[in-house]
């Protein structure tokens, strides 16, 4: 359905965000390292290891506030239904130097427990993040109907491009910190998004609601 999209180099060098339509409903899946600390008030690194050659972290101590920042920088649709789960890599966790930082936050109020590597499940609809019911629920299901189904196959094309260039263009802006290597896939990726964003035929924001 989105075959634009899954074959690019940014899926390639950069898997952090895939479209996915399945019958009426859209979901875009958004995953990288420290993704969510800032969002969750935990600590996070200055420059992500993502748009580094290496894996070497310097960690800052987190704002121990949760959801005081933006998670991404790419304005997408508030009407959607939001699921979060904010994992710590074991191998950071155990680090000496960043357990400091994380001895120092509200960690227990965002993982299983303390030991833990997965954190809780949070939903948010339009409103405040929330903790997900531990039961079945239907609470992440939006109630849309009558739409053109064109239309939303190239807003859930554009939504995902727009997002995967969001990290491409936080990438380029750190461009005195970072390789020149780094910086020239991140620009050549960037460039083939724009192209495709311009192939894209113009879609209906609005989907009618019940």
């Amino acid at each position: 359905m989105l075959k634009c999209v899954w074959n690019r180099p940014f899926i390639v060098n950069y898997p952090i965000c895939i479209g996915l339509i399945i019958n009426n409903y859209g979901f875009f899946n958004i995953a990288c390292n420290f993704l969510l600390h800032r969002y969750f008030g935990l600590p996070f690194p200055k420059i992500n290891p993502l748009y580094k050659d290496d894996l070497e972290v310097d960690f800052c101590l987190g704002p121990n506030k949760t959801f005081d920042n933006k998670i991404i920088e790419y304005h997408y649709d508030q009407e959607c239904t939001e699921i979060f789960q904010p994992i710590v890599n074991n191998k950071i966790r155990e680090n000496p130097a960043a357990n400091f930082f994380y001895g120092r936050c509200n960690y227990d109020k965002i993982f299983i427990n303390k030991l833990s590597f997965l954190g809780k499940i949070f939903y948010a609809n339009n409103s405040s993040p929330l903790y997900y019911p531990k039961n079945k629920s239907t609470i992440w299901i939006l109630k849309c109907k009558d739409y053109d189904q064109g239309a939303f196959q190239n807003f859930m094309a554009f939504t995902t491009i727009k997002i995967q260039n969001s990290f491409l263009e936080k990438g380029i802006s750190l461009s005195s910190y970072i390789s020149q290597s780094i910086l020239s896939k991140l620009g050549s990726d960037l460039r083939i998004n724009n192209i495709i964003l311009n192939k894209l035929p113009i879609f209906r924001k609005k989907l009618k609601k019940i």
